[in-house]
């Protein structure tokens, strides 16, 4: 009665875990003579799942950054195109008086709007794709304003970053160039 008692108190305190899963391993051995039971320790099993989350979050975290610089060639193509195909229109705006500025500008704008409305339509393909799994493993699906808004400022970030070559070259573009070009 005074080995419990001694483990009793040993057990109670949160500082001594693997001591007190051996002690009680001991006292159970001790008793039953076979191994025929097993301890687990909470604490370590809680461990090991904040490892195997910080390994998801990694991954999620690398795949989310791949999209982004994917999603961003792919917005500096498209403003590349969009430049290419609007060459004349762009010599004309110029010969016209409009700087370069103003060309950057509009360029960089309409680059941040393809973002934006690209990452709201993956937003919205997102939440239904994330409300169907709920759904199906019939847990809570949780959406905060704050999720939203990191969703479309990345979106605008982007765009706004990987539209800045097509609209630098679209406002140095030489008026008399543009006015040539077929």
């Amino acid at each position: 009665a005074e080995r419990i008692d001694e483990l009793n108190l040993r057990l109670r305190s949160p500082e001594v875990h693997k001591e007190s899963r051996d002690a009680l391993e001991q006292l159970l051995r001790s008793r039953h003579g076979i191994e025929d039971f097993g301890v687990w320790d909470r604490k370590e099993r809680i461990d090991q799942g904040n490892r195997e989350g910080q390994i998801y979050n990694i991954t999620f975290l690398a795949c989310g950054i791949i999209s982004l610089l994917v999603g961003g060639i792919v917005i500096t193509n498209i403003m590349l195109a969009s430049y290419t195909e609007r060459m004349r229109e762009v010599g004309v705006r110029k010969a016209l008086g409009a700087t370069g500025w103003q060309v950057f500008v509009q360029f960089l704008i309409e680059a941040v709007v393809v973002t934006v409305l690209g990452g709201g339509a993956g937003l919205a393909l997102g939440i239904v794709f994330t409300w169907g799994i709920m759904n199906v493993m019939y847990m809570d699906m949780t959406l905060t304003p704050s999720m939203v808004m990191v969703a479309v400022l990345s979106a605008a970030v982007v765009g706004f970053f990987f539209g800045m070559y097509p609209a630098v070259k679209a406002s140095r573009l030489d008026p008399v160039v543009a006015l040539r070009y077929e």
